[in-house]
């Protein structure tokens, strides 16, 4: 009996819409954008890429002093619309009663392991419970983690 492999996805992108789960689909991404084992930079984070999953995505511009790090940009998934907008703002005003809110306390760990940190459990989110699962993914522009002083 002979057998066959399974045929190989033709396209990064087949690759990322064949995962199921959001972290996985944003953690292989982030592995694609690294080169030789440096760490991707902002700029080559294409949100029409990410397509619908941007929207559960936040991007933070991390200061050494890690409470004067701001938000970039906040996916509707992680904070309503309807709320005053986090974009720009310290991440010391998210409340911590968020999945957002869950991940900024593990920014330390990122910082100090320069690698990707995912973490999962229940808790509340804008006042429902639910269960969650989320990936802080490290972005640097000269490919090492590095913070504006």
């Amino acid at each position: 009996m002979r057998i066959r492999r399974a045929k190989s996805l033709a396209s990064p992108l087949e690759a990322l819409l064949d995962e199921r789960r959001l972290v996985s689909r944003t953690l292989r991404y982030w592995r694609e954008l690294g080169l030789r084992g440096t760490l991707p930079s902002i700029k080559q984070v294409d949100p029409w890429f990410i397509a619908d999953d941007w929207a559960s995505c936040a991007l933070i511009a991390i200061h050494s002093d890690l409470e004067r790090s701001t938000f970039l940009t906040v996916g509707d998934k992680l904070w309503p619309s309807d709320q005053h907008p986090l974009n720009g703002r310290r991440v010391q005003e998210c409340p911590s009663d968020t999945v957002l809110g869950i991940g900024l306390a593990k920014l330390s760990i990122v910082m100090a392991k320069r690698a990707p940190v995912t973490i999962g459990g229940s808790s509340s989110h804008l006042g429902v419970q639910i269960l969650y699962r989320s990936v802080l993914l490290p972005l640097s522009e000269d490919g090492i983690l590095s913070t504006q002083s």
